[in-house]
């Protein structure tokens, strides 16, 4: 009998379930080892890299049920910049003292059933610092299903939504449990990339794409123990790699790698208090990319004093080119630039003062502040021309390219929105021309990856287009109506219908030049909107009432939409009954001529 029940104490205890999703006590601090590298460079090795390597040691405890306290004790940054893996990396004091400050106070975050959920620091935390917080809470984030071994799933992490494979191996015996996760970087919902300089590129979904600039995968290895208190991570090690191949090269050019490493050394029992400073809510995992413009890679500068250092590079490039322009030139002009970018409002203001009396001193120098290209020589631009300190020239070149250069984003389209609705631009009409065009340029970039546009950005076209609608002004309709081509957002669509001759009775009153200017005021537009801009010009092109020019252009503009075939099977019937040769002869030469494209935009033609 006592054997019977020996045999059966044993089967239950052999058969008990643990929770394999990992937590953490209550009652308890954890302190885990951490190491973070990443490296950028060829892939070979005893080829040139360049990284970081961050040090540290983390404490994780439990304040709620849902939300824990992260504390990351004597951080250590180290450089690398030398033959991998030959050279040594070497420690960046000033680098750690300043993210120090940082990193050293208390974050919060929640966690619940293995996955991270919002994070929570100072207020005044740098978004470089959050991310590394983000980067080290994402070797925590593991998404167990109870029932399956090996399954796929879309997974949130620092790189976006992405597809995971999970692989889990039970060790009961030992009460351990192995967790292997690859995730495949280039198969993500939401991923997080940020293009820059590709604001007028265009995709196009109708081209076959073999290969991809860049390929990722990221592989992560986890060793739990199960215990009394729950499942407990003990070791956590990531590899990741991202491969750039401009040409398609298949080992790649050049590589970016990442690696991680957190490692459980103490246990403590021991209770904690709420950090006692207010923490604000910084989002979750996924990157967030700092709002700060960067320097060009170009050129690097480093400097306690832009004002000093504008003036005597100024004087330099003013004393090498009197003459003839020298070899340094450009060198000097991106220094001069790069100093502008960098330089405060009153900087930029003190400097012009110094040299506004000089010609060839304010030429490079109104150059420089125009090229950097950020919000604060946007603003230093908008005073001077309110103030009337520019000459026509001068105006017209600052203007036209401040706005095409400068930096989109809800600031500087503010600030561009002022200056391009200022008294003293009406004064000048080529210049208030340059404006409202460059203005519309700036929206597009602004508004390029967004599903709407604010309505605070393409209020000042609409008011526009509205003013010179009730007033009559030709002129004014037809510089709204190419501003409102450049900004491209299907918002603005009903002021164009109103000079569309098909959507608005009053619209066939005005002359033939705008109501083709209206046509063309759609190209952007249909590059969003596709199915709706095909669907009001092939009511234009079928109207065999309209001027010819009219419907001549609604050909030119349905093809620059990329139509799918049954638009273009209506088109070609329309032709076969036209009675106009002058539509019918255009047409056909125009579709001849895309039918010889080889561009799989035009296959359906």
């Amino acid at each position: 009998m006592r054997g019977i029940i020996l045999a059966l104490a044993f089967t239950l205890v052999g058969s008990e379930k643990y929770d394999p999703e990992p937590d953490f006590s209550s009652s308890k601090i954890y302190l885990y080892n951490y190491e973070g590298l990443t490296l950028n460079g060829l892939p070979e090795p005893g080829l040139a890299r360049a990284g970081l390597r961050l040090s540290c040691k983390v404490e994780i405890s439990v304040l709620s049920q849902r939300n824990h306290l992260l504390k990351i004790r004597s951080p250590q940054l180290e450089e690398y910049n030398g033959i991998w893996p030959r050279d040594p990396f070497i420690r960046a004091s000033k680098l750690t003292q300043m993210i120090a400050s940082y990193l050293t106070k208390p974050f919060k975050f929640e966690y619940s059933n293995g996955r991270v959920g919002n994070i929570y620091a100072p207020e005044d935390t740098p978004i470089t610092c959050i991310n590394l917080v983000r980067g080290i809470l994402n070797m925590l984030q593991i998404t167990i299903k109870k029932s399956q071994n090996a399954y796929d799933l879309q997974e949130a992490g620092i790189g976006g939504v992405c597809l995971t494979r999970y692989v889990i191996q039970e060790d009961r015996r030992n009460n351990r449990v192995s967790i292997t996760k690859t995730k495949d970087l280039n198969n993500c919902q939401d991923k997080v990339v940020k293009d820059i300089g590709m604001t007028y590129i265009r995709p196009c979904p109708s081209c076959p794409l073999k290969e991809k600039i860049v390929k990722g995968t990221a592989a992560f290895t986890y060793k739990l123990k199960y215990a009394d208190s729950g499942t407990l991570i003990t070791e956590a090690v990531s590899q990741q790699v991202y491969q750039i191949s401009p040409f398609n090269e298949p080992t790649g050019v050049a590589v970016t790698e990442a690696r991680q490493e957190l490692t459980l050394v103490e246990v403590k029992n021991e209770h904690v208090s709420p950090p006692e400073i207010q923490l604000q809510n910084f989002g979750g995992l996924p990157y967030r990319f700092s709002p700060l413009l960067l320097q060009m890679p170009i050129q690097l500068i480093k400097t306690k004093n832009p004002e000093q250092r504008i003036v005597e590079t100024l004087q330099q490039v003013i004393q090498d080119n009197q003459q003839e322009l020298h070899g340094d030139a450009p060198y000097k002009f991106l220094e001069l630039i790069q100093l502008c970018r960098v330089a405060s409002p009153d900087t930029l203001e003190s400097v012009f003062k110094q040299f506004s009396d000089k010609f060839h001193h304010r030429i490079w120098l109104l150059s420089g502040i125009t090229m950097s290209g950020t919000i604060d020589s946007l603003k230093f631009l908008k005073l001077r021309i309110r103030n009337d300190d520019f000459k026509y020239i001068e105006a017209l070149l600052t203007v036209s390219f401040a706005l095409h250069l400068t930096k989109a984003d809800g600031h500087t389209i503010a600030v561009a929105a002022d200056l391009v609705t200022s008294s003293r631009l009406e004064r000048i009409p080529m210049l208030r021309q340059i404006a409202y065009l460059g203005y519309a340029s700036m929206v597009n970039r602004y508004c390029s990856l967004a599903s709407s546009c604010p309505n605070e950005a393409l209020q000042p076209l609409h008011d526009l287009a509205a003013e010179a609608a009730s007033k009559g002004n030709e002129d004014d309709i037809v510089l709204a109506l190419k501003a409102i081509d450049n900004a491209g957002e299907p918002a603005s669509i009903k002021r164009i219908r109103k000079c569309l001759p098909v959507s608005s009775s009053g619209a066939s009153n005005f002359p033939v030049h705008i109501q083709v200017k209206a046509v063309m005021a759609v190209r952007h537009i249909g590059l969003k909107d596709s199915r709706k801009v095909q669907d009001i010009l092939l009511q234009i092109f079928v109207d065999h009432s309209l001027p010819p020019e009219v419907r001549m252009m609604a050909c030119v503009v349905i093809f620059e939409t990329g139509p799918a075939l049954p638009p273009v099977i209506t088109m070609a019937n329309v032709i076969l009954k036209e009675t106009n040769m002058q539509v019918a002869s255009f047409v056909y030469s125009h579709m001849k001529a895309l039918s010889r494209i080889g561009f799989p935009r035009f296959y359906n033609v």
